[in-house]
């Protein structure tokens, strides 16, 4: 198998063979953070350049508080009163949200308890009603498949009827 060609050390390179962060990011994104951002990937100088990304700060934290360098940051431009407000403002939003998905989970659970109570009644609707039908001489069959759906459902009706189709194609 043949060996991949040597690629000659350009005249850009460092000494030590290293390339330079222009050499390695491509032209458009060397373009995007020196217009927007301010970095110059041109500089030769890689503490430079890590001392630019580094004052780029992003919060990442999952705690809803501001960071405490965010807050002594608001001390030291001037505004002290304003550190006790951000944290009032997050303690407010927080209870607020919080009170909002309690009242969700109230809501989902009445809704599932109605829909229980709901099904009871029906399922003893349908027992109750195949027991007088039975009474009043109507199919054992029928009385038992109304009172089998009754108490399961779409399910079981789907699967009471699957039983009567094939029955029927059979005969």
């Amino acid at each position: 198998m043949a060996k991949p060609p040597v690629k000659p050390k350009s005249a850009s390179s460092s000494p030590d063979g290293a390339q330079k962060p222009s050499e390695i990011v491509p032209r458009k994104s060397i373009e995007i953070l020196n217009d927007r951002l301010g970095i110059d990937l041109s500089a030769d100088n890689p503490d430079q350049i890590l001392a630019v990304l580094s004052s780029i700060k992003r919060s990442a934290s999952m705690s809803p508080y501001t960071s405490a360098d965010m807050l002594q940051e608001y001390k030291d431009r001037g505004f002290p009163e304003l550190v006790g407000k951000v944290i009032d403002t997050i303690d407010t939003e927080n209870a607020h949200r919080q009170q909002l998905e309690k009242f969700a989970v109230e809501q989902e659970q009445k809704r599932l308890n109605g829909s229980q109570r709901g099904a009871q009644f029906i399922a003893v609707l349908g027992v109750v009603g195949s027991l007088i039908a039975g009474y009043f001489h109507v199919s054992v069959i029928l009385c038992s498949i109304v009172a089998a759906a009754s108490i399961g459902g779409p399910p079981a009706a789907s699967i009471v009827l699957k039983v009567l189709h094939r029955r029927e194609s059979s005969e």
